[in-house]
């Protein structure tokens, strides 16, 4: 049996109810699929990336991206902690994430036009951060992943690039593992409490 996610093919619903094109998303399936034997919970699977080689990041994705958990019901939110550039690594961090991307929901230069302001945990003028919000599809690397095995896998790179004073500092944007996790708990707490939301934790 087939419970990979591209059972339920990828048309676009009927009525989208969304300002952006969501043509090209995962459909979900009857209420009533269990693949497991009972009812499917949507998952986030959160990567926090800071200095990880490209390898190293790779090794990961493809290991959350090729599990038989439903693609309908599966997404890997990755936050990219700051613009850095570690050794060994030609590109920052959010760079590299960017290339294991594809089919992109919003293009890309569109979405490096503009970086939203969230609270985030620090001191001073860092208590304020910027990020910029991608959404496409994971890419494989043929040469990790056989093709036969590759899944549509939704991926929603989280990039923190800074605020304006501290353009000039070696790591922009960057606030450490446990503000990435609050990211996404806080936007879960809006969603939670049906709380508004900022600018950044809508997109």
């Amino acid at each position: 049996m087939d419970i990979s996610g591209a059972t339920w093919g990828r048309r676009p619903f009927a009525d989208n109810p969304f300002s952006f094109p969501l043509g090209n998303v995962v459909p979900q399936p009857p209420p009533d699929y269990k693949p497991f034997n009972f009812p499917l919970a949507h998952t986030i699977c959160l990567v926090t990336a800071y200095s990880e080689s490209v390898e190293g990041l790779r090794t990961t994705l493809d290991s959350l991206a090729t599990t038989d958990y439903p693609n309908s019901h599966k997404i890997i939110v990755i936050i990219a902690d700051g613009m850095v550039k570690s050794a060994g690594n030609d590109m920052t961090m959010p760079d590299i994430c960017l290339t294991m991307m594809k089919e992109f929901i919003i293009t890309r230069e569109d979405v490096d036009s503009e970086a939203h302001f969230y609270v985030a945990i620090a001191d001073g003028h860092r208590g304020h951060n910027m990020a910029k919000v991608y959404a496409g599809y994971y890419a494989y690397d043929d040469a990790t992943i056989e093709r036969s095995t590759q899944q549509h896998v939704p991926v929603v790179p989280v990039a923190k690039v800074g605020n304006p004073l501290e353009a000039d500092d070696v790591k922009p944007g960057n606030r450490g593992k446990h503000d990435s996790q609050i990211v996404l708990m806080a936007l879960l707490q809006k969603f939670i409490f049906d709380d508004r939301m900022t600018t950044f934790e809508f997109l």
